[in-house]
């Protein structure tokens, strides 16, 4: 044989070997469920059909899969209320930063009814305050279905909300100090700490700016699942009595960059549960306004 025949054989010899175990090796292995002819052309993904708005739906979500809430409406306070809270609080005429300082807050010298005063408050904007009657008002029946119901007296409950506000404390929070008011019997200087006026009412103590009773609040925070008489009893005696002021400036203090107030809240679910009690689910927009006026005593 010659060496060139026998180069040929042996060539031929491990390519039929080789040929031999890639057999084997694939024999072995599991089929690729995504494996195509090499001739097969890829086609490319088809895009959602766009949904109401516009922008592609995507596919629709699984049994058992978790679809986000929507999203709140935006919270638009009507220009009318906001020019009614922007009265100047009377307090405010010559003020400077509060010492010690506090962000927000200033001491400020007045006079009204005769009287000299000085008070250091934490005045909210007219603004942030039009904000948290939106959001206690959305928050609240029988007035949560007005917004789109019936934008007239939906606007209507709202100013007669601001309209309470600036009644009962023309939108001054004091930290400390004396704020000037005839309550009936001649120009008086009150006392405040911490927003609400010292002596008081143990128990009926009320908390600045919307004038909120501990039982009112209390109500609120059964309805959010705490004991009603648990959370009464944390502000009875003098020990309650510091437990109400000290709750007055900390919940105050944390909705001034906020847009809810639990305080405001809690005001719109009681005023609002009265106001059902009157209508029993038969009053028409109109009515629901002028039983919201007598329950904060604004008219009789």
């Amino acid at each position: 044989m010659s060496l060139s025949t026998f180069a040929r054989r042996a060539t031929g010899a491990a390519w039929g070997l080789f040929a031999a175990c890639s057999a084997s090796e694939e024999a072995t292995l599991p089929a690729r469920s995504d494996a195509r002819p090499p001739s097969a052309s890829v086609e490319p993904t088809p895009a959602a059909p766009p949904g109401a708005d516009g922008v592609p739906s995507g596919p629709s979500p699984g049994p058992g899969a978790v679809v986000p809430a929507p999203l709140p409406p935006a919270l638009v306070v009507p220009t009318a209320v906001v020019t009614y809270l922007s009265a100047k609080p009377y307090v405010e005429e010559r003020c400077e930063l509060a010492t010690p300082p506090r962000v927000g807050a200033e001491r400020c010298k007045y006079s009204v009814l005769g009287l000299d005063a000085q008070v250091t408050v934490l005045n909210p904007s007219a603004e942030r305050v039009g904000r948290w009657i939106v959001d206690a008002a959305r928050a609240s029946a029988p007035f949560a279905d007005l917004e789109a119901r019936d934008p007239a007296a939906w606007e209507r409950v709202l100013l007669t909300f601001a309209k309470h506000v600036r009644h009962q404390s023309s939108r001054i929070f004091p930290l400390s100090g004396d704020i000037v008011e005839d309550l009936g019997a001649g120009p008086t200087a009150y006392r405040f700490d911490r927003g609400v006026v010292t002596p008081c009412d143990k128990g009926r103590c009320r908390c600045r700016i919307n004038s909120l009773t501990p039982r009112a609040y209390c109500r609120y925070r059964e309805h959010l699942g705490d004991v009603f008489e648990a959370c009464t009893s944390k502000y009875d005696g003098a020990a309650g009595d510091e437990a109400w002021r000290a709750q007055c400036v900390a919940n105050h203090e944390a909705s001034l960059d906020a847009d809810r107030n639990d305080h405001f809240r809690a005001k719109a679910l009681v005023v609002g549960r009265a106001v059902d009690k009157r209508c029993a689910g038969t009053c028409e927009p109109p009515l629901i306004v002028t039983y919201l006026e007598k329950e904060l005593g604004l008219v009789r």
